[in-house]
């Protein structure tokens, strides 16, 4: 009998055993999920945290109308190709009367984006600074910094610099290359219809040709020709004259015809 009794504590004890070795298995699988689930979510923690510290540290912390005005650069970024996104934007956040840069209304604003596209070979853009800079019961100013990136065509030179077809040396500085264009925007939204009411821009054409030329002196004999207006928009430096008009009067007569 005792042989047969230790024989059962025997047997108990390894059952025991198993069954512990399985619970520790569980318990350390468990464990090891746990923390995976723990390392992913601190993980994704981390990126939002990051993405906000980014946003912050570039000014893009954003409401309503900030976020508007972000969608409007996002849907710009390579330019105005007449998409049915980018029309039911217009439709949705830009007022039909508009004051954009002396003119009135949605198709002043198609019109200078289909100057870019006419006068450069490609357009991009990058937001890098937005914030709201007033505020009131009726309107929120918010001020964008953009700086396009402007693919520069024989067109370009042609039409907008055409100074620089005397200088070989400033053509090869140009032709084929980015013109880095900060432009300064202001964006005038009524508060309750959140519709942009107002555009106005200012162009740093002056820094924009420094940092492509390297040399003042370049600059100013450049930037006093150039097509690319105080405020951004372009006006051809070109008389072409066909059948009674002008280049010098096309981009203009887009707005007017629209």
């Amino acid at each position: 009998m005792p042989r047969v009794r230790s024989e059962a504590q025997t047997e108990r004890r390894r059952i025991r055993s198993r069954i512990s070795q399985r619970l520790y298995r569980v318990r350390t699988n468990a464990s090891h999920r746990q923390l995976e689930d723990d390392v992913a979510t601190l993980a994704a923690a981390t990126a939002r945290l990051e993405g906000h510290k980014d946003v912050l540290e570039r000014g893009l912390w954003c409401h309503a109308e900030e976020l508007s005005v972000l969608e409007y650069v996002r849907l710009m970024t390579n330019g105005y190709a007449g998409t049915p996104t980018q029309d039911a934007f217009f439709r949705r956040f830009v007022s039909d009367d508009v004051a954009f840069m002396g003119h009135t209304g949605v198709a002043a604003v198609r019109a200078m984006w289909d100057s870019y596209n006419t006068f450069f070979a490609s357009v991009r853009l990058d937001c890098q600074h937005l914030v709201s800079v007033f505020a009131s019961a009726e309107f929120v100013i918010v001020e964008a910094v953009v700086v396009g990136s402007l693919e520069i065509s024989d067109e370009t030179i042609r039409c907008l610099f055409p100074q620089v077809l005397l200088r070989h040396d400033l053509r090869a500085k140009m032709f084929g290359r980015d013109l880095k264009l900060p432009v300064r925007v202001l964006f005038t939204i009524d508060a309750t219809s959140k519709h942009f009411v107002q555009i106005e821009s200012e162009a740093n054409v002056v820094g924009a040709l420094l940092d492509q030329f390297g040399n003042l002196d370049d600059v100013v004999g450049v930037a006093g020709t150039s097509g690319i207006q105080p405020n951004a928009m372009l006006v051809s430096q070109v008389d072409d004259s066909v059948q009674g008009t002008t280049r010098r009067d096309s981009v203009a007569s887009l707005v007017v015809d629209a």
